[in-house]
């Protein structure tokens, strides 16, 4: 399923979509990164990865906006959106959701983690 800007059009298929994807992220991270991560909590439309008791990166769908939605300890708040087959920053272009989220969780475990891409 790749995502490009003009296919989630409709609600339907955005929330669709980002249950498809967060779903293949969750799962990725449970079977990889499991031993060292402490909780992964995932319902439609949202999850939150906790490291551990003082650190969470909670990441959601925003309907109305058809974004993805970001928060951690490290780097605050952002928000992506789909654009030539990824998920970008809002606010800076260069920023790619999946890259974010590697680099985030590799500091927060101390170890390299790697995501797929699996838009």
């Amino acid at each position: 399923m790749i995502v490009e800007q003009g296919i989630l059009t409709s609600d339907g298929q955005f929330e669709s979509y980002i249950d498809y994807f967060f779903q293949r992220i969750v799962e990725h991270l449970e079977d990889t990164y499991g031993s060292c991560i402490e909780d992964i909590i995932s319902a439609p439309g949202i999850v939150e990865i906790i490291v551990n008791k003082r650190s969470k990166i909670v990441i959601n769908q925003h309907i109305p906006m058809k974004q993805i939605w970001y928060a951690s300890p490290l780097s605050g708040a952002s928000h992506f959106k789909a654009s030539e087959g990824e998920w970008v920053s809002t606010q800076d272009h260069d920023k790619k959701f999946i890259n974010l989220l590697q680099e985030e969780l590799s500091v927060l475990l101390n170890q390299s983690v790697k995501v797929p891409n699996v838009s």
